[in-house]
């Protein structure tokens, strides 16, 4: 048994796997894949940014950088890309609302102003493009304006006469024109103001029936 065992070759090595196998080496010199570049270069929208930014312009400039060409330009691009119509800038811009507000705001007028800018040929333009726009009737400004009241109304303003002032302004041609406008408003026959008014006839009392004198019995 022992003879066996010194018999056995003890010594052989065991089969290693060849670690000597030298990995391929990467190829760091490929270039990575790259969008290809195109010739559109910046945005509407950068266009618009940049512009506002070197003018440092702000929403409350409106007024000054929409008149500028270079501005409408760049805004019709926007608009085009956003399918939109670009806008026609040889025509008037805004709403009939927006150019009114501009010229009460230009000229700083109030409602109280009244009497100044409606004679004022340009607003009176705004106010009948107004009114087309609301499905009204432009006003003809070459006739008298306002009605028969508004016109009575002013003309007692102007004159600063009240009630008690009846005896002055009645004899007044201009006032009795108004005033008859009124009544014929009011569906009335005018006054004529030519003819002067008769006093009321004044009725004479009915004679008094005197009793029979009483007999004496």
């Amino acid at each position: 048994m022992d003879d066996e065992f010194e018999s056995m070759d003890l010594d052989i090595e065991p089969e290693c796997p060849d670690l000597d196998i030298e990995p391929e080496p990467l190829n760091l010199d490929v270039e990575p894949e790259m969008e290809p570049e195109t010739d559109e270069g910046p945005s509407a929208l950068d266009q618009m940014s940049e512009y506002m930014s070197g003018h440092n312009y702000g929403a409350e400039d409106y007024e000054t950088y929409s008149k500028d060409p270079e501005w409408q330009e760049l805004n019709n691009q926007l608009q085009e890309a956003d399918g939109l119509e670009p806008t026609d800038y040889d025509e008037p811009q805004g709403s009939a609302l927006d150019q009114m507000s501009e010229y009460m705001s230009e000229h700083d007028y109030g409602r109280e102003d009244y009497e100044t800018y409606s004679k004022d040929p340009e607003w009176q333009e705004l106010n009948n493009q107004l009114q087309e726009a609301d499905g009204l009737e432009p006003t003809d400004y070459d006739e008298p304006q306002g009605s028969a009241l508004d016109q009575m109304s002013e003309y007692m303003s102007e004159h600063d006469y009240g009630r008690e002032d009846y005896e002055t302004y009645s004899k007044d041609p201009e006032w009795q024109e108004l005033n008859n406008q009124l009544q014929g408003a009011d569906g009335l026959e005018p006054t004529d103001n030519g003819t002067p008014e008769e006093p009321a006839p004044i009725e004479a009392e009915p004679p008094v029936e005197e009793e029979p004198p009483i007999e004496a019995e």
